[in-house]
């Protein structure tokens, strides 16, 4: 049969999404690993200042995480 391949972070959070699926994988990262290389990235990638992005982190990024992408792991 056919194969599809659906990535992203928010793809499970998708309710009629992941009733589709046959085979669902949450890949998983440390929360500090995770921060490190958003830290790493943005400042080397998208020339950010390290307390831009921890700003960012707290006031966007970990919420969102923990609202939509934290969930999704069950």
């Amino acid at each position: 049969g056919d194969l599809v391949l659906i990535e992203g972070i928010l793809v499970l959070h998708i309710e009629a999404i992941r009733r589709e699926l046959d085979v669902r994988i949450f890949v998983d990262a440390e929360d500090d690993v995770r921060v490190i290389r958003r830290l790493t990235r943005d400042i080397k990638e998208r020339g950010r200042d390290f307390d831009h992005v921890i700003h960012q982190y707290f006031k966007h990024v970990r919420p969102m995480h923990m609202a939509f992408v934290e969930p999704s792991k069950r």
